[in-house]
C-alpha cells in the first residue's frame, strides 16, 4: 500500500506530504545526504532520493518538491525487512 501511495502522489513528494499520505522520518545521521524515509503507519520506506534531472536530492526531508523518484533500499513492516523476503 506505502508504495502505491508514493505512485500515485506525482509528480513530487510534496502532495503525497501535504495530503497527509506519509510522513517523513528525522534522519538518524546530522549529515545532508540523499537518504529519506517516510512511514505510513506501521510500514516505513527508505530510500534515496532522485529529481526531475537524475541527480539525488540532497536533503530531501526539506525539499520534498524536488523529489520526483525514489530508488528503494528497504520496506519495513513493523520493524521487520519485507526486502529480500520469499514465499
Amino acid at each position: 500500500m506505502l508504495i502505491h501511495l508514493l505512485k500515485v502522489s506525482t509528480p513530487s513528494l510534496a502532495d503525497a506530504l501535504a495530503w497527509g499520505l506519509l510522513s517523513v522520518l528525522t534522519p538518524a545521521s546530522p549529515k545532508p545526504t540523499a537518504a529519506i524515509a517516510v512511514a505510513r503507519r506501521r510500514a516505513v520506506l527508505n530510500a534515496t532520493a532522485f529529481g526531475e534531472d537524475g541527480d539525488r536530492v540532497i536533503a530531501p526531508q526539506h525539499r520534498p518538491d524536488e523529489v520526483t523518484r525514489l530508488e528503494v533500499i528497504d520496506l519495513a513492516v513493523a520493524g521487520r525487512s519485507c526486502l529480500g523476503m520469499t514465499g
